[in-house]
């Protein structure tokens, strides 16, 4: 262990209730989240470590005959928002990542994207392209996830990227990169699902405030429409 504080369990606690919380000094719901987020992993004791000590990467699988093709555009945030179907004979070479639950894949081309996923699906049928860097963690798949999705661990990948247009790093200079985690899983498991569920919280009042957005741009839109048929009708009858 490192000789930082371990971070106590009502503190954990508290990052789920903290979305219910009112904005205080204009700070808004999501940016109290984003920022506990990083107090939350700057509190915990750490040990500096590899990447590629916590985790296996590009582990070797034989293909189906035939599965749903993952590739660099169907990552988006940290969501899956399509597939293609392919069969062994026919698919692109880049297919080459059969995906496992727990598997991270962690865009290696323009990393400052952040177009990375944890595959938490059952299903033994995703391949991912050869354009990510398949990750099967030794550790809390969600708590490392969570690390590689931190600016700090971006910029450290960026430094060590080549190319400008594209930006690329190979995965074993990923590998080589070194990062800090705990070495207790339990304390891993509960960073890793306290952080899960900021994200979740996240999206969720972002959705809400698109969508209020989209309901006070179409009550002005009616209002407007309303005022001018209003006015049409009203100088029709004017003799």
């Amino acid at each position: 262990m490192g000789d930082g504080p371990f971070i106590p369990c009502h503190l954990v606690i508290f990052c789920v209730g903290v979305a219910n919380r009112p904005r205080a000094n204009g700070v808004s719901i999501v940016g109290m989240c984003r920022e506990f987020k990083t107090n939350l992993i700057d509190a915990v004791a750490w040990e500096q470590r590899k990447l590629g000590d916590l985790g296996e990467f590009n582990p070797k699988s034989l293909l189906p005959r035939s599965f749903k093709y993952v590739d660099l555009e169907s990552v988006v945030g940290t969501s899956m928002v399509g597939y293609r179907h392919e069969s062994l004979a026919t698919a692109p070479s880049r297919a080459q990542r059969l995906a496992r639950t727990g598997d991270i894949f962690f865009q290696m081309v323009r990393p400052y994207q952040k177009n990375n996923y944890l595959y938490e699906l059952p299903d033994e049928d995703y391949v991912f392209s050869t354009g990510y860097a398949q990750i099967r963690p030794s550790i809390d798949p969600s708590f490392l996830f969570c690390l590689l999705q931190q600016d700090s661990f971006v910029a450290d990948v960026l430094d060590r990227c080549t190319g400008t247009s594209y930006p690329a790093i190979n995965a074993n200079d990923l590998a080589d990169i070194e990062v800090l985690a705990p070495t207790d899983m339990g304390e891993q498991q509960l960073i890793g699902q306290s952080i899960s569920s900021l994200d979740t919280l996240i999206t969720l009042h972002q959705r809400e405030s698109s969508l209020n957005l989209h309901l006070r741009r179409y009550t002005r839109l009616v209002s407007e429409r309303m005022t001018r048929s209003t006015s049409l009708f009203s100088s029709s009858w004017i003799m």
